[in-house]
């Protein structure tokens, strides 16, 4: 992270090509926080953190925080909106329900398929006809299917706690979004 202060009388001649996040204005002066390895020339100058006002550091810990809250509440939106998972274990890929009722349903069916091996249990998906219906699943199918289960919502909540890690861990705020933009690519289907 780079920090640099400009003149306000000077912006008309600044040249950058990287994004640049104004951190905090006066009446004389802009300081801008740069994520590339740009090095930015006259006008702009370069300094250092303690070089910045000391209300600047304050608004920019304010405005960090800010926005990893946001992105964080984002973040939990996009996990407790993921409501389906795929699995090919009917022979070809259907979609199935991911809500607790459903991951009960299926925890259930798992277990009574254990005390009655060659029973057949109905279990509700989704084929890629978009037709939704209850289709019978043998035990081996129902255990493949929690397996599938299991590997998808284990994915996702890795991902979010690499994301919450990470997030904490951004300094700026284009770090933070782009802290996010890499969670939403992780989950994306």
């Amino acid at each position: 992270m780079k920090i640099y202060k400009l003149d306000n009388t000077k912006v008309a001649e600044a040249k950058h090509s990287n994004p640049l996040d104004c951190v905090f204005a006066d009446g004389t002066f802009s300081f801008y926080v740069s994520e590339s390895d740009e090095v930015l020339n006259t006008p702009f100058e370069e300094i250092t953190k303690e070089d910045l006002p000391a209300e600047a550091i304050k608004q920019m810990k304010v405005s960090l925080e800010s926005t990893k809250s946001k992105l964080l509440d984002e973040a939990k939106k996009i996990v407790s909106g993921i409501t389906l998972f795929k699995s090919d274990v009917l022979g070809k890929e259907h979609w199935y329900d991911m809500q607790e009722q459903d991951q009960i349903n299926l925890s259930q069916a798992r277990e009574y398929l254990s005390l009655m091996p060659d029973a057949k249990v109905k279990i509700r998906c989704t084929d890629t006809n978009n037709v939704k219906d209850n289709v019978e699943h043998t035990k081996e199918q129902i255990n493949k299917l929690f397996e599938d289960w299991f590997v998808s919502k284990s994915a996702i909540l890795n991902a979010f706690s690499i994301f919450k890690i990470e997030l904490e861990n951004a300094i700026t705020q284009g770090g933070a979004k782009m802290v996010f933009e890499s969670f939403e690519g992780k989950i994306q289907r």
